[in-house]
């Protein structure tokens, strides 16, 4: 009889602590639920929510800005990794204000993305590249040593120096697109001639972000920059010049040879003169 009621009080209390722990967690998913819904609620004011999403991208862009390098010549790899992770925060932020804000209110939304209008493709194709840092970090130093030719790349041929976004109204798209396959064109051989082609398969990814239009330009990797191996001929004039120029040292060795022989030729005939005196 005893054993009886202590196995009924036993199943009575199992009992209670199941349907306990019931209510635990039915009271748990339904404060979650609450606390999700007012928090994600969509504000009265979506606009100023949005630019809020951009204050860290906007900090870790002027970081960049003013790094000792650019993106495509040598900037620390902690910079780009600082600058990508704020510009997908930032875009995640948005998403979320779109999916919590009524339709009627995306126009507020927008506003804080006319920057980015066909650009955040650009980035985006840039910061989720796969191991994108691992694959920087192993050609920053070489990035970084070729870094000056390859701003001087961009010198050339837009006249300027440039910063990140850069804008360039007053070139028609089928110039800026121009200018920008000759630059990139010209760092791929600079990469290449100091780094290997695989640093060099990295170029257009870092270069488009510097212009604010390149995403409607169709970049094409010429068959030249794709074959030239290391060694074979340099990217600017002075590098030409210390290979071939009239007082390279192959130049130099050839008016050696020629001197050498004169001379001998002289000797001879010195001594040929004698012998018949």
């Amino acid at each position: 009889m005893a054993w009886t009621e202590i196995l009924r009080f036993s199943k009575v209390n199992r009992n209670g602590l199941f349907c306990q722990s019931i209510y635990h967690v039915l009271l748990l998913i339904f404060v979650g639920y609450i606390y999700i819904r007012f928090s994600c609620a969509c504000t009265e004011d979506p606009k100023d929510d949005a630019f809020s999403c951009f204050k860290d991208y906007s900090t870790q862009k002027l970081n960049l800005d003013r790094s000792e390098r650019q993106l495509y010549s040598g900037t620390d790899v902690e910079t780009l990794r600082a600058f990508c992770s704020s510009f997908i925060s930032a875009m995640a932020c948005i998403s979320e204000l779109i999916e919590t804000c009524p339709a009627d209110k995306y126009s507020d939304i927008e506003m804080a993305l006319i920057n980015f209008q066909e650009f955040e493709t650009v980035l985006a194709n840039l910061c989720k590249t796969e191991d994108l840092y691992e694959k920087y970090a192993q050609y920053q130093t070489c990035f970084y040593t070729r870094g000056l030719r390859s701003e001087k790349c961009f010198e050339l041929s837009f006249n300027s120096s440039m910063t990140l976004m850069s804008s360039f109204e007053y070139l028609s798209t089928e110039e800026i697109c121009g200018k920008l396959q000759i630059t990139i064109d010209c760092i791929r051989r600079n990469i290449i001639q100091g780094c290997g082609h695989k640093a060099a398969d990295l170029v257009e990814l870092l270069v488009r972000p510097m212009v604010r239009q390149s995403n409607s330009c169709d970049i094409q990797i010429s068959k030249e920059t794709y074959t030239h191996q290391q060694g074979e001929e340099g990217l600017f004039p002075d590098d030409r010049d210390e290979e071939t120029g009239p007082y390279s040292n192959s130049d130099s060795h050839n008016y050696n040879r020629f001197d050498i022989r004169l001379y001998t030729f002289f000797m001879v005939l010195l001594v040929n003169l004698q012998t018949f005196s």
